[in-house]
């Protein structure tokens, strides 16, 4: 486990009440499935009869209030995980993510774990994005699907289907040209099992609240986009959700743990992206949590990309450059607003 950051208190010597202080863990454990894909271990470390034991001893070890994990096999956790923790005095959540057929083995999926005496749990949820209602509103919204659904009325009021000069698809080439990746890119969004687990939790304490979330995306480094898309859709499903109890986004502190497939930062090309000397790349996904929103331009933003084996999320220099100037003056026009409110 990384030591990211220290909490603000502790960063300025300010008291902290050991009362308000909660201990979180996120940690994808590695589904015994996988471990296929990691040669570069020797496999003893990677036997599961090796691993598990120690896993449970690192957890143990850490003791947290709110645990996250991912790559958490269904069986594993049903015959031994979900009971090891009720007997550590956790409750657990859990959603699985469906397997495919090239990768055999039980289903696996992420898990969400707090200690009930430490918050008390007012509702919660498990969520495979694909079927976000947010999903099936961009699906339904975009150019393709208007295009299909004239081309099925066609046929419904016909009875058969329209010639070939008079099909939707003739009639407007540049749209469905244009948003060919758009299909494209829908379809493997809606194909992906992932998901996430939440709960709304209150602090018993401090009687606070805190929504604490556990979610494994799309590790495919093909498709940036897919995993962008993904995590607007996790944003927009915690504040629906936060709704639907009757709260505003505001109200209530937000805690996701998990694994986001993404780096924060990049400053050597590799050959999925191409990054400028003295340069710095965000992931579209660390862009859009840290920010809150994902510019048109991003290299990773569903607009710059199409959904295909050959997508690449490599940018010209000039558009990195373009992207960086534009950021700047952004910055720079953030910097006079204050400066002319500070005048005021």
């Amino acid at each position: 486990m990384r030591r990211w950051f220290q909490p603000a208190a502790r960063a300025c010597n300010l008291p902290v009440s050991q009362a308000h202080q909660v201990r979180v863990l996120t940690y994808n454990i590695l589904a015994d499935k996988y471990k296929r894909f990691h040669p570069y271990c020797p496999p003893e470390y990677l036997d599961w009869s090796y691993r598990y034991p120690r896993i449970l001893q690192e957890l143990q070890s850490y003791s947290p209030d709110i645990l996250c994990l991912q790559e958490v096999e269904q069986t594993v956790y049903d015959s031994h995980l979900q009971p090891w923790m009720q007997q550590q005095g956790y409750c657990s959540l859990y959603q699985p993510r469906r397997t495919p057929p090239s990768y055999p083995g039980p289903d696996e999926g992420v898990s969400l774990h707090y200690r009930p005496a430490v918050f008390s749990a007012l509702a919660h949820q498990a969520l495979r994005f694909a079927d976000s209602a947010l999903v099936a509103q961009l699906v339904g919204n975009s150019s393709c699907s208007r295009v299909e659904q004239e081309y099925a009325a066609a046929i419904s009021s016909t009875g058969s289907q329209p010639s070939s000069s008079d099909s939707p698809t003739s009639r407007h080439p540049g749209v469905c040209r244009h948003h060919k990746g758009e299909h494209r890119f829908f379809r493997r969004l809606m194909s992906r099992e992932e998901g996430c687990v939440m709960a709304l939790l209150q602090h018993n304490t401090s009687q606070q609240l805190m929504l604490a979330c556990s979610t494994h995306l799309f590790s495919n480094p093909l498709f940036p986009d897919v995993k962008v898309a993904q995590a607007a859709v996790l944003c927009h499903s915690i504040a629906q959700f936060l709704q639907q109890q009757g709260f505003g986004v505001g109200d209530v502190g937000v805690m996701i743990g998990g694994d986001f497939n993404s780096q924060a930062e990049k400053y050597v090309t590799d050959k999925w992206d191409q990054v400028l000397a003295g340069g710095c790349l965000h992931s579209g996904v660390y862009e859009l949590l840290h920010q809150g929103q994902l510019h048109p331009l991003h290299q990773d933003h569903p607009a710059r990309r199409t959904c295909s084996s050959s997508s690449s999320s490599v940018l010209h220099p000039a558009q990195q450059q373009r992207q960086q100037q534009q950021k700047q003056g952004r910055h720079l026009l953030h910097g006079r607003q204050q400066q002319h409110r500070s005048l005021q």
